[in-house]
Formats: structure tokens, sequence, C-alpha cells
């Protein structure tokens, strides 16, 4: 079985995007200076004390809207709709609305978000 170990959201901005994911996500992303990996600034998610990814500035890549996978979020503790609102107050933009994956099967929703930095970011719920 393949399970995700770990994801990296390029951002240009730091405070800002730390700004954006707390308030679309209602978390609280720590931020470390942690300049021995590829000398950059790294903000810290946080799901549930586990370590699950980094908001990182100054690596050998870019936000895209456009290239790379779509890394997908969940976001079952409340509806999807009720995210998406806090989305563009935060200073993103909704892509892609709320959409069933597939109305034949029970196999949740998603929506598309562009993050404060200009990367497409996934959501789903299974509700």
């Amino acid at each position: 079985m393949v399970r995700l170990a770990w994801f990296e959201i390029p951002v240009n901005d730091l405070e800002r995007a730390v700004s954006f994911y707390n308030t679309v996500f209602t978390t609280e992303v720590v931020i470390l200076d942690k300049r021995a990996n590829y000398g950059s600034m790294v903000g810290l998610l946080i799901q549930s004390d586990t370590l699950i990814g980094t908001l990182t500035q100054n690596i050998p890549y870019v936000p895209s809207q456009r290239e790379g996978c779509i890394l997908y979020l969940n976001v079952d503790d409340e509806p999807l709709q009720t995210v998406l609102l806090r989305v563009e107050a935060a200073g993103g933009q909704v892509l892609l609305p709320v959409t069933p994956i597939d109305p034949n099967r029970p196999l949740g929703h998603v929506a598309w978000i562009l993050d404060s930095e200009g990367n497409r970011i996934g959501l789903h719920s299974s509700q």
C-alpha cells in the first residue's frame, strides 16, 4: 500500500501563506527558520500533533496554478462549502466549486482553490 509521507507547498511570501492557511483551514501553522534544508524558511502544517507537510520558501521550485500534481487536503471536519467561503477573504480564489467525484458512487466531493501564493490546491470531503 502506498501512503502519503510528506508534501511541500512552495510559497513566495511565507507570512502571507501562513496567514492564508491558518484562516482557510482554521489551523495553526508553525514557522521554523530551517536554513539547512534548501536554504529555506519553512512553515510546518500540523494535524493531530503529526507533521504532514510544509509551506516552503526559497526552494528550487515555484508556486504554480497549472504545473505539477494536485495536492488534495481533506476537510471532513466541516462542510466543504464552509471552507470555500473563507478562501477569497484570505486572499485566494475558488477555481472549482464543490463537485461530486462520481454522482453514481459515494466517493465524496472535491473543490480546487488558488492559494495566496498561486498554487492550485485540491480539497476533498467524504461528505
